[in-house]
């Protein structure tokens, strides 16, 4: 038993001193383990790299509608009764073409109520004008005072006055019975129509829309294209298949409150196939060979979205002998526009930046990468 016991004693002694020897060797696998998260965060990750480039001008448009310069309201002149209509909306119309007709009978009689009375001022001044001559003929032979005869050469000069005013009355009720007819004032097509036999209306009240002038297209332009807009070249149908060439005739100086845009007219010309009012049509704009944009533009992989903002990843180098290393940092950006390989930005980072073009997702702020082509070398390589 003794010696069991002592043989017992000396395995735990081993034990203590094995584990004791052996203590700053665990100690140092327990510490390096515990750091190895922080040493991940330091791996150095490929990645591809790319350069901020100048975005080149795009050609752009404009859209708007199809109308006729001019938006003529027609009505008539004198008020009534309509008695006929003889156009229907979306109608051609030619110049003097009767589109609608009043009942003549109020005005008919109105114009013979002016005839009778200029007929009677007619008579009064052709009376005045004997009274006067006779009165004449008497002061000489010094029978009437001279006042009476003032008096008739007064009564005289206001009978012609009256059968004047009387004369000017029946060439007007004579024009309101002409004015009975709705005339179009130029060719062009009827938009709207209003105008129903039965209807009594008022001198003045709009019955009828008439589109007349030259085919054009009014578009909203935005502050920024104002400059650009006598680039245009050419008008292309949306909805229908014409293309036509267009010129800028005017556009307003004060935008519009409710979008900030300014209405701008282009007259069409020299069109292929038919143009239809109210057609949508792009009005086309040239861009100059070799013109840029403000914008920049990267590859839509090295754009990724924080939750709040679009941002890109800037390489910033790093001294690390003779294999280059870089450290990422987030910048800010606002995408403009997309197409099917770029993203057009604007960013506070100067062109030809490089940035991470591929592998934007696995990087973290700080992180340390390496490119699959060292910056240098690709910028050589770039014609």
């Amino acid at each position: 038993m003794r010696r069991v016991w002592k043989a017992m004693v000396s395995v735990v002694s081993a034990g203590v001193v094995m584990s004791s020897v052996c203590s700053p060797v665990w100690a140092s696998k327990v510490g390096a383990d515990a750091e190895s998260p922080d040493a991940a965060l330091h791996d150095i990750l490929p990645i591809r790299v790319t350069y901020i480039e100048a975005a080149p001008a795009q050609p752009w448009f404009l859209s708007g509608r199809v109308q006729r310069r001019y938006q003529i309201p027609l009505s008539f002149r004198v008020g009534g009764i309509v008695e006929q209509r003889f156009a229907e909306v979306g109608q051609s119309v030619a110049q003097g073409q009767v589109l609608a007709r009043l009942e003549l009978h109020d005005l008919a009689l109105a114009v013979t109520r002016a005839e009778a009375d200029r007929d009677a001022a007619q008579a009064n001044a052709l009376n005045a004008m004997r009274e006067r001559e006779r009165l004449q003929n008497l002061f000489a032979k010094k029978l009437v005072s001279e006042q009476d005869l003032q008096r008739a050469q007064t009564a005289e000069v206001s009978a012609k006055k009256s059968a004047l005013s009387a004369e000017s009355a029946l060439q007007l009720a004579q024009r309101q019975l002409q004015y009975a007819q709705l005339q179009v004032p130029q060719d062009g097509v009827l938009t709207e129509v209003s105008a129903e036999p039965g209807q009594v209306i008022t001198a003045g009240q709009p019955l009828m829309q008439l589109a007349a002038g030259d085919l054009e297209v009014q578009v909203g332009v935005p502050a920024s294209r104002l400059h650009s807009l006598q680039q245009a070249v050419q008008a292309v149908g949306v909805d229908q298949p014409f293309v036509c060439e267009v010129s800028l005739r005017a556009y307003q100086p004060l935008n519009q409150e409710s979008t900030l845009l300014y209405p701008a007219y282009f007259t069409l010309s020299n069109c292929s196939g038919v143009v239809p009012l109210g057609a949508v049509a792009e009005v086309r704009f040239s861009v100059t060979d070799g013109a840029v944009s403000s914008l920049q533009r990267v590859p839509l992989s090295a754009v990724w979205q924080d939750g709040k903002t679009a941002k890109i990843w800037q390489l910033v180098s790093q001294e690390n002998g003779d294999s280059p290393v870089y450290q990422v940092r987030a910048q800010s950006v606002r995408v403009v526009r997309l197409d099917a390989h770029y993203a057009y930005i604007e960013s506070a980072l100067p062109l030809g930046e490089a940035v991470v073009a591929q592998g934007a997702h696995r990087l973290t702020e700080g992180q340390l990468v390496s490119a699959l082509k060292a910056v240098d070398q690709v910028k050589a390589a770039k014609p």
